[in-house]
Order: structure tokens, then C-alpha cells, then sequence
């Protein structure tokens, strides 16, 4: 399994999202999977599933979604 630092992830997601390529990070939690969507103006977080989604919330950077989604992720799991 590979291992990646947040900085690391956010130095991928951030050039890609500036190449106007839409990159899609899939988490999985406590069972749960959830995604991170990066636009050239800003990022969506989500629960994903068909009955237990959550709808997409969306920050200006990843640093904000890095500590908003902390609560957010707290309300779903």
C-alpha cells in the first residue's frame, strides 16, 4: 500500500487541477468511501453511496478542506 503525506497529495491534486484535469481522490473510512474532486477553482469533499451520500461540500483550497472536513466527516461516519 502506498503511503502519502498530505503535501504530497495536495502537490498532486493541485497540478492536476491546474492542468484542467478534474483529479478524483477516493478515502475509505471506518467503511465508509468518500471523495475529493479538484477544480481549477476549488475542491468538493463527499461521502459517496447510493443510499448514504452526502452531497458535496466545496473550499476554495485543499488547506481549508483539509480542517473543514474534519467536522464534516465527523458528522457522517
Amino acid at each position: 500500500m502506498y503511503k502519502y503525506s498530505f503535501v504530497e497529495i495536495k502537490k498532486i491534486l493541485n497540478e492536476m487541477a491546474n492542468s484542467n484535469i478534474e483529479p478524483e481522490l477516493n478515502l475509505f473510512l471506518y467503511g465508509k468511501e468518500y471523495m475529493i474532486i479538484g477544480y481549477n477553482d476549488r475542491y468538493s469533499f463527499q461521502r459517496c453511496g447510493i443510499d448514504d451520500c452526502s452531497g458535496e461540500f466545496f473550499y476554495d483550497t485543499l488547506d481549508e478542506l483539509g480542517v473543514k472536513s474534519q467536522i464534516e466527516v465527523a458528522r457522517f461516519i
